[in-house]
């Protein structure tokens, strides 16, 4: 099976934590995964210096821009920091932890390149987003339009290549537009 497409995620949401964890298992299964996980904010960025989570969403687009190969490892240090560490996303010490786990000299990722590029990365990521209907994280963008996926702690059990199965389902149907539980 192969799994495809743009993920729109921010580092804080549970379900795009989640969602990161399902991709990782479905990889373990074998899945092909062929995914670009881009930054989104709900609602922009305003005008002031960034603060919180979006100076690491502004971090992991310098690096998704500046050093491809190290995004992964990258955003995988973000997520564990953030949601196993409980470490605050935007702070320096999160920044350069996630940078140096990835393989990068944590002085590559500065003020200046989050502030700068960064934010300049991230200002485009979420206007391709909003561009595309993205109104909450996770989504994924295939051709068709967005699948916001919501998940409960339930969706780390069982296999991961069969909740992928579904996922696929979904964004190839465009009878069926929305599937909710409360």
């Amino acid at each position: 099976m192969e799994f495809s497409g743009r993920v729109y995620f921010d580092v804080t949401s549970g379900d795009s934590w989640r969602f990161y964890q399902l991709i990782a298992r479905a990889f373990e299964e074998r899945v092909q995964i062929r995914l670009e996980w881009r930054s989104w904010v709900a609602g922009g960025l305003g005008d002031g210096p960034l603060t919180g989570q979006l100076r690491a969403l502004a971090a992991y687009e310098w690096v998704r821009e500046a050093v491809p190969t190290k995004q992964g490892p990258f955003l995988q240090a973000l997520f564990i920091a953030v949601h196993e560490e409980s470490a605050p996303p935007g702070d320096a010490a999160t920044i350069a932890l996630a940078a140096r786990l990835a393989g990068l000299d944590a002085d590559l990722v500065t003020d200046a390149e989050i502030e700068g590029e960064g934010r300049r990365l991230l200002e485009i990521s979420t206007r391709e987003g909003n561009e595309l209907g993205v109104v909450g994280v996770p989504s994924v963008y295939r051709l068709g339009p967005v699948l916001q996926v919501r998940t409960t702690g339930a969706v780390t059990r069982d296999r991961a290549t069969d909740r992928l199965e579904t996922i696929n389902r979904m964004l190839e149907d465009d009878g069926l537009w929305e599937l909710r539980k409360p």
